[in-house]
C-alpha cells in the first residue's frame, strides 16, 4: 500500500544509469528528479524532500558519501533512504557507503530489475518506519500529539530558522 507516486532524487551523471533509471522508474510510477551539481542536489533535498535518493558517490567531483553523512545528521532528512549506485566495488567502498548511512549499495553495471526491487524495498521500509514514528508521537490514551511530537516539531522549526 504505497502512495501513488513517490519521488526519487537521482544524483548521478552517468548517462547509461540515468537512461536506465528514467525508463524503469516511469514504468513503475516513480517520479524522478535529477541533480546536475552538488549544490543543486542539496537544494533539491531541502526543497523536494524526496522519498528516496540514489547517489553515485563520485558525482561531478563531489563526495556523495559526505552528502549522505550530512543528511543523516540532519533531523529533517535522516529518515530519507539512500542507495549508492557506483563503479566503486571494493569492500572498503561498500563499508564507507553503509557507514555514511546508506540503506543499500549496488555496483555498476547493475540490472534494472534489481534496482527497482531494491528501491521498492527501501521505500517499503521507510513507509513502515514512518508509521512507527508517527505512532510514537501520539498519546495512546488521548489520541493527541504527545511531548515527543512537539519537541521534534520545535527542533525542525528551529533548524529551518538557523539556515
Amino acid at each position: 500500500m504505497m502512495p501513488e507516486q513517490q519521488t526519487v532524487l537521482v544524483i548521478d551523471n552517468s548517462t547509461e544509469t540515468l537512461e536506465m533509471l528514467r525508463s524503469e522508474m516511469d514504468v513503475h510510477e516513480f517520479q524522478l528528479v535529477y541533480a546536475e551539481t552538488g549544490d543543486h542536489a542539496k537544494k533539491l533535498i531541502k526543497d523536494k524532500k524526496p522519498d528516496l535518493i540514489i547517489i553515485d558517490p563520485e558525482f561531478c567531483g563531489i563526495d556523495g558519501f559526505n552528502i549522505c553523512r550530512e543528511m543523516k545528521r540532519n533531523e529533517m532528512f535522516y529518515s530519507i533512504p539512500v542507495i549508492f549506485i557506483t563503479y566503486l566495488g571494493m569492500v572498503e567502498d561498500k563499508v564507507k557507503g553503509f557507514e555514511a548511512g546508506a540503506i543499500d549499495y549496488l555496483v555498476k553495471p547493475c540490472e534494472s530489475l534489481e534496482v527497482i526491487i531494491r528501491v521498492r524495498s527501501a521505500l517499503r521500509k521507510k513507509q513502515y518506519q514512518d508509521v512507527l514514528s508517527n505512532l510514537s508521537h501520539i498519546d495512546p490514551i488521548t489520541g493527541l500529539w504527545n511531548q515527543k511530537h512537539f519537541d521534534r516539531r520545535l527542533s525542525e522549526h528551529f533548524a529551518s530558522f538557523v539556515r
